[in-house]
């Protein structure tokens, strides 16, 4: 009946809303690997580079064998510049780690890539990067709970990688498919 009402009623069909309709727009500097969060969170005592699309919400990770800045700055290279659309314009890290090292920061100007480091002070960096370990955590300790003795850790980390990345997040998009 309201459907019938708001056909014919003048006042209701200029005030109404545009209908509701799926929609996505990515800012318009910002493109997939145009920015990129990095850290080094602990899976099963292990460290792991956790690396993310800030436009996408698309992840990578992998295991270090050290967390010194060579072996981090590899496994970057390994994991997302020479897989994907090579290097980023902005690399986000947190202050204070193997990310603003001097060898590190030497390799990304190398490349053109500029190093943004999270000031600790700002109220607005508090999670900037960690927020995104949580899905991933959750994903490794199911799977190497039920996948320990068939599987490799690596594998098990990578089928984790798979599942985040192919879960909708909260604005319902899922980044595998953007």
């Amino acid at each position: 009946m309201l459907e019938e009402v708001t056909k014919f009623c003048h006042h209701c069909q200029l005030h109404s809303s545009a209908p509701r309709r799926f929609k996505f727009t990515l800012k318009d500097d910002h493109h997939f690997n145009y920015e990129i969060l990095v850290d080094v969170m602990y899976l099963s005592g292990k460290p792991v580079l956790h690396v993310v699309d800030s436009s996408t919400a698309f992840q990578g990770a992998k295991f270090l064998s050290s967390i010194s800045a060579r072996e981090t700055w590899q496994a970057l290279r390994m994991l997302w510049i020479d897989t994907y659309q090579g290097p980023p314009d902005i690399i986000t890290h947190d202050a204070g780690t193997n990310f603003a090292n001097s060898e590190f920061r030497a390799e990304t100007k190398i490349m053109g890539v500029t190093c943004k480091q999270v000031p600790t002070e700002a109220h607005w960096s508090v999670g900037k990067v960690e927020r995104y370990h949580a899905p991933l955590r959750r994903a490794w300790d199911i799977l190497y709970d039920e996948l320990q003795d068939a599987m490799s850790e690596e594998a098990i980390l990578q089928m984790a990688v798979k599942a985040v990345n192919n879960t909708a997040g909260p604005d319902g998009l899922v980044p595998t498919l953007l």
